[in-house]
C-alpha cells in the first residue's frame, strides 16, 4: 500500500523523519513525540494539508512524499472504536490514544479515519521508532505546488 504526505522541503529531510511532532502537537499526538501523518491518496494529502493553509501563509516550497508500507505491521482504528464526537478538536482522548499507540510499539503504522472524509477514507500514521519502520520501501518526493485555485 502507497501512502502519501505533503511537507515543506526545508523540514523534510531525511523523509520521513517525524520530526515534526516534537514541536507541536496534532489530532492524533502530543507535542514531543516523533510522528508522520499519511494520507491513503495524492488527493487525501492536498486535502489534508490544505486545511491549514491560507493564501498569506502557504508555504512556496513544498514536495509530495510518497512510501510503500505494506511491509511494515499496521493497527486499524474503527469509528465504532473511536465513539461519537471524536472528530471534536482539540481532542486529548485522541492524543492520548496516539501517544499510547507510539509508546506501545504495537504497530509501525495506525490506520485512523480521515477528519475530512471520515466514512470511506484514511490517514496512515507512521511511528519513525518503531523496528519496521525500516521495512517501509519505495520513498520518493517530488516538488509540489498547489493549484493557485485551492487557496484564495
Amino acid at each position: 500500500m502507497r501512502v502519501w504526505r505533503i511537507a515543506q522541503k526545508k523540514h523534510a529531510s531525511p523523509l520521513l523523519n517525524g520530526v515534526g511532532g516534537l514541536y507541536a502537537s496534532g489530532r492524533w499526538h502530543n507535542q514531543g513525540n516523533l510522528i508522520v501523518y499519511t494520507s491513503s491518496s495524492q488527493s487525501l494529502a492536498i486535502l489534508e494539508s490544505l486545511v491549514h493553509y491560507t493564501p498569506n501563509n502557504a508555504p512556496a516550497e513544498l514536495i509530495i512524499i510518497s512510501a510503500d508500507i505494506s511491509a511494515v505491521s499496521t493497527q486499524v482504528l474503527t469509528l465504532k472504536t473511536l465513539g461519537k464526537n471524536w472528530q471534536k478538536h482539540p481532542n486529548k482522548k485522541l492524543r492520548k490514544l496516539g501517544d499510547d499507540w507510539l509508546k506501545s510499539q504495537e504497530s509501525c503504522v495506525l490506520r485512523v479515519p480521515s477528519i475530512i472524509t471520515s466514512f470511506d477514507e484514511y490517514n496512515y500514521l507512521i511511528n519513525p521508532q518503531h523496528p519496521d519502520f525500516s521495512s517501509i520501501t519505495d520513498i520518493q518526493s517530488n516538488d509540489f505546488v498547489f493549484d493557485p485555485r485551492l487557496i484564495q
